[in-house]
């Protein structure tokens, strides 16, 4: 009872309509190669060993995954955030009035996080792909190293 009575306001008679609210903005995540503005998707079955030679292309490669991830990651947040921020603008001038809120109505809160838990667990996937890129280009600067005539 407690809930209903911390989220219910009387909208027509205080002046207040209540609108639906916006609906946390789904990931975009990356299809080409060269897509920005998006998550990328990254495959830990690709990474295969380093042949020396190709060492300073690959650590470039990784640096531009590791940015692309960071960057699709950091324009996610933020638009989450703008819609937090828009839901909390939206809803305390209604804060301490009475009424009810229709049924269904903040199942877009619940929309959004299972969307943010998609992008968390797309996170944590990428993160393990670029651990095990990280490990494969250590080891072959090692073995490199090790193998070098000098």
């Amino acid at each position: 009872m407690h809930f209903l009575l911390a989220f219910s306001f009387l909208f027509p008679a205080q002046g207040f309509e209540l609108k639906p609210l916006l609906g946390i903005p789904k990931p975009h995540l990356c299809v080409q190669p060269d897509d920005k503005n998006c998550l990328p998707q990254f495959n830990c079955d690709k990474i295969e060993p380093v042949k020396c030679e190709e060492l300073t292309a690959r650590m470039q490669r990784y640096g531009d995954n590791v940015k692309l991830h960071e960057e699709g990651l950091f324009d996610y947040v933020q638009s989450v955030q703008g819609t937090a921020d828009n839901w909390y603008q939206y809803l305390s001038p209604i804060e301490n009035q009475t009424g009810t809120v229709p049924v269904n109505y903040f199942s877009v809160v619940n929309e959004g996080a299972q969307d943010i838990q998609s992008v968390a667990d797309l996170a944590s996937k990428n993160h393990q792909c670029l651990k095990k890129e990280l490990d494969e280009i250590i080891t072959s600067v090692q073995k490199c190293k090790t193998s070098s005539p000098h």
